[in-house]
């Protein structure tokens, strides 16, 4: 299973950490143990109720071993996930000199959404556009199958990258690890991330995906990457005044509200400057989804004739506006989300 330079203290490691020892994935044995019997490590854990696997840097696993492991995993429980950590587009990723196969219907079902991660940490500290968001969304629906695309794993941090709160704080980049290891936003710094969280948050929710929080984000936890990205919960800073985790709340609320959000269809409709809209839609259900991520208030002109809509109805405050060409002005807020939902 191991391969040894000089038994028993020298042998390949994953990427020289010697707690990590390789394996070698053509084993026969091995696989039995991890893939293949009856109580492999694979299935042994989907039968105690896990609902499906992560793999970690699955560009180092080979496809054989990957679409073995997939079959282990749907003889068990034929629902259950297999999900890859991949930091790129996955659909034209290329490892060790070989282009991948994972959406080929015989390996992964989705992955890590890092270019979700990059393109709203961009947008919203105004690096880019929201046409040039919009694009970079759009170039994972065209690239990714439905499937893998509505079953994205959309995150905004993890163990290995920084706290989204540092980073929509525009924390310094290119620092060295002694300042990292003690760095806090000051004040007005902490106040512009939380107004840019509300637009990241409302995004995330309401985009096709499925969200994942990492473990103290809802509270503003902060810090550079690994390891000043994986302190301690602080439990005393769970209450009714944490800005952050209100506005986790909001939109965690407003996502279960209707099967839409988690389950429709979706279409960028608008993109001009920092604004941008999309649609979901699912059965009978269309709603508006606008999100200003830049820091002045934005008049806009929406056309929405050609789905015959000329009521949108504004979701949380229960304000309606009405047209009879299809075509809105409304006004959105700086660092603001407003959902409609649409009728004849």
């Amino acid at each position: 299973w191991f391969s040894f330079s000089e038994y028993p203290d020298k042998y390949d490691s994953w990427w020289g950490m010697l707690t990590l020892p390789s394996v070698n994935e053509k084993s026969e044995s091995l696989r039995d143990y991890l893939l293949r019997d009856k109580d492999s490590i694979i299935k042994r854990w989907l039968k105690a109720g896990a609902s499906g696997w992560r793999l970690d840097v699955v560009d180092e696993l080979p496809d054989f071993f990957v679409k073995e492991l997939r079959e282990a995993v749907k003889s068990v429980k034929e629902d259950a996930v297999i999900i890859g950590e991949v930091w790129e587009d996955a659909s034209n990723k290329e490892s060790y000199g070989q282009r991948r196969e994972y959406f080929l219907g015989y390996e992964l079902d989705s992955v890590m959404n890092y270019p979700l991660k990059n393109a709203l940490i961009d947008v919203a500290c105004e690096n880019i556009s929201a046409k040039t968001f919009s694009r970079r969304i759009m170039s994972l629906y065209e690239n990714y199958p439905k499937q893998a695309f509505h079953s994205l794993l959309n995150m905004l941090s993890s163990h290995d990258s920084e706290r989204i709160i540092t980073m929509l704080g525009d924390a310094p980049r290119n620092s060295d690890r002694d300042f990292q290891s003690g760095f806090k936003l000051d004040k007005a710094s902490l106040s512009k991330a939380i107004n840019r969280l509300r637009t990241v948050i409302g995004t995330l929710m309401l985009l096709p995906g499925v969200p994942c929080i990492f473990y103290g984000d809802e509270i503003g936890i902060q810090g550079y990457g690994d390891p000043f990205c994986r302190s301690t919960f602080d439990w005393e800073r769970v209450n009714d005044e944490n800005e952050a985790l209100k506005i986790y709340k909001r939109f965690i609320a407003l996502r279960k509200s209707t099967p839409c959000f988690s389950k429709g269809d979706f279409k960028p409709v608008y993109t001009h400057e920092n604004t941008f809209g999309f649609l979901r839609t699912y059965k009978d259900e269309k709603y508006i989804i606008l999100v200003n991520y830049g820091k002045t208030f934005d008049n806009i002109r929406l056309d929405i004739s050609a789905f015959c809509s000329k009521t949108l109805k504004n979701i949380e405050i229960e304000e309606q506006i009405y047209t009879s060409d299809g075509i809105f002005y409304i006004g959105i807020p700086a660092h603001e989300v407003t959902i409609y939902k649409l009728s004849d």
